[in-house]
């Protein structure tokens, strides 16, 4: 399999592996560090939905993993799990945000739940891809038209949390006109969409041009902004985190891994 157009450079699997770390150490800091409530376990539950996103990604690009064909198409698989999960975990975090409790309906709850969970089960049937095959030396999967409600889950998802939080800021805007809240609605709902052209360009767009899934690792990264934008509103709605504390303690972070990573991972 290493013979295979579909291995990620060194350096891309570094920052790759970089930026999971630290999502992860975002998450673990405001799930121990800020005062437990809804919003908070929502946006812990999307930090470390989006780790597994992209550990399966980074999974399937890599070929001391994947081993074979078959193993490749497992983790393919798997990245379509995942994602589905992540963007699960971003719609009750746009819904529940920056109540204390979840208020969201429990019949409504419910119908989102097994919904985006049919999709994630959907995701690791061959009703969205089928099989594997490898044209030009480059391995890419087949697919099924049960791809077309995956897609338009998934995609719809993002869309529709980015117009949550425009109609959370809208009416914040007529009832609290001076708000500093604002700004955070506004910032998350920028993220999201560009969270969603994101992954439209690099999960469809690209791969349907080159016809390589190699390029879907990509999608994780556009994934961070918004994450890092729902951190900063929830310590800033929450006032139980300073912003400059958190990121430094990142920086410090990402610094000592990327230390370990040149250290211990051969070139």
């Amino acid at each position: 399999m290493e013979t295979l157009a579909h291995v990620s450079s060194q350096s891309t699997s570094i920052v790759i592996l970089i930026i999971i770390f630290l999502v992860f150490c975002l998450g673990v800091l405001f799930s121990w560090y800020i005062t437990k409530n809804a919003t908070n376990k929502m946006l812990t539950a999307l930090c470390f939905a989006a780790v597994l996103y992209g550990l399966t990604n980074f999974a399937s690009v890599t070929p001391s993993i994947f081993k074979d064909m078959n193993g490749l198409f497992f983790w393919v698989r798997m990245v379509m799990f995942t994602w589905m999960g992540t963007i699960m975990a971003l719609v009750f975090f746009a819904y529940t945000f920056p109540s204390y409790t979840f208020d969201l309906p429990k019949k409504k709850a419910i119908g989102i739940f097994v919904w985006m969970f049919g999709m994630m089960i959907l995701g690791v049937t061959p009703f969205v891809f089928s099989g594997m095959i490898v044209k030009d030396n480059i391995p890419a999967p087949v697919p099924n038209i049960g791809l077309v409600p995956y897609a338009i889950t998934a995609l719809g998802g993002i869309v529709w949390a980015g117009i949550l939080f425009l109609k959370k800021g809208r009416r914040l805007v007529k009832t609290e006109p001076e708000s500093t809240s604002i700004k955070c609605y506004i910032l998350l709902s920028l993220t999201a969409f560009v969270y969603f052209f994101g992954q439209l360009i690099f999960n469809f767009i690209v791969v349907n041009a080159f016809k390589n899934s190699l390029y879907v690792q990509y999608g994780m990264v556009w994934s961070v902004p918004f994450i890092v934008a729902a951190a900063y509103a929830v310590a800033k709605r929450y006032e139980a985190l300073k912003i400059h504390w958190v990121l430094s303690q990142l920086l410090i972070i990402a610094m000592m891994f990327l230390l370990f990573v040149n250290i211990f991972l051969p070139y």
